[in-house]
């Protein structure tokens, strides 16, 4: 496959993305017609959406503001559930929750999400089938899951996750000894690995990594190898600046670095042969943003850099059109 910068007439492609947006205002006086300052503590929104790779079922968040009663704390977080084919929406799970990172199952037949349920409660990966029944704990990390990915072939769930508390450091912590040095008693993200079966882990997670950070990362279309963005620390710098693409093998747990990108980092996605990965990043290490588009053979060699050199944007997120066209979204001036 050969790989070609696009001509300006065709760069800027039209992405259709489908969302909700769901305000339910309480407490208007409608005889007035205003907007209140008490209008807009109770807002709720729609805050994520994500669409079922059947089509059939878009889940959604909607956050949703304390009470004035209530402990103190940021907005609630609960789980929706729209169909498709006649536009009736369902509440999954609701209440005093903080639901995040939704993602269907590959054979969109349950959701999955973070959640943290009970006192000092890890966040873990929680599921609940679409046709009905009680969210169920998926995960049993021994630390917070920080984001997570379902294999292509829903028989794994792989996460990111610090490492653990050491024992010592769990007694020093029960004492009030458990201080925070700034950038000083930092740990590393690491990936793991876990076999699901019947929406239910089985078996111990595997670690993949140890000396590295991992920010994020993705499967490729078979489930054979996963990129993941990794820098040296876990720090926010590091995060900002220094993050770069790797291509690890999870059957052996090797890796090596595959994009070696100067600044900043955007997103990145495999094409549907799993033999290009497309991402954004910035053109140099001085640039403040993410601006450009490239295309990266999985196998070696240099990137192909798809912007054109005149463009007045800058493009913040690529995806796949088919294995040979990428798209984009821009802003531009």
């Amino acid at each position: 496959m050969t790989v070609q910068p696009m001509r300006k007439s065709v760069c800027v492609a039209a992405l259709a993305l489908a969302a909700i947006a769901l305000a339910t205002i309480t407490g208007v006086a409608v005889a007035q017609n205003v907007f209140t300052a008490d209008d807009v503590l109770g807002l709720e929104v729609a805050a994520s959406a994500e669409i079922s790779p059947d089509g059939e079922w878009i889940a959604y968040t909607v956050s949703k503001p304390r009470a004035v009663d209530d402990d103190p704390g940021g907005r609630y977080s609960e789980l929706y559930v729209l169909s498709t084919r006649n536009g009736k929406s369902l509440p999954f799970v609701t209440g005093k929750v903080n639901v995040s990172g939704v993602q269907w199952t590959p054979d969109s037949q349950a959701i999955s999400f973070l959640m943290s349920r009970g006192t000092k409660a890890k966040q873990q990966v929680w599921t609940i089938r679409v046709d009905g029944g009680e969210a169920a704990q998926t995960t049993k990390s021994k630390s917070n899951v920080i984001t997570f990915r379902w294999h292509p072939a829903g028989d794994k769930i792989a996460y990111t996750a610090v490492a653990p508390e050491t024992k010592r450091e769990k007694e020093l912590d029960d004492k009030g000894y458990g201080f925070t040095f700034y950038e000083e008693d930092w740990k590393h993200r690491n990936l793991y690995v876990v076999e699901v079966e019947g929406l239910q882990v089985k078996g111990d997670p595997k670690q993949l990594t140890d000396d590295i950070t991992v920010w994020s990362f993705e499967f490729d279309p078979d489930g054979t190898r996963i990129a993941f963005g990794g820098s040296e620390k876990n720090l926010i710098d590091y995060r900002y600046m220094f993050q770069q693409v790797y291509l690890l093998d999870p059957a052996s747990g090797d890796y090596h670095k595959l994009i070696d990108n100067p600044g900043k980092l955007g997103n990145y996605v495999f094409s549907p042969e799993s033999d290009y990965i497309a991402y954004t990043a910035a053109l140099t290490r001085n640039d403040n943003a993410v601006s450009q588009v490239y295309v990266q053979p999985v196998a070696g060699g240099d990137p192909v850099n798809l912007t054109p050199p005149d463009f007045a944007g800058h493009a913040t997120w690529v995806g796949w059109k088919d294995n040979k066209t990428v798209v984009y979204l821009s802003g531009e001036r």
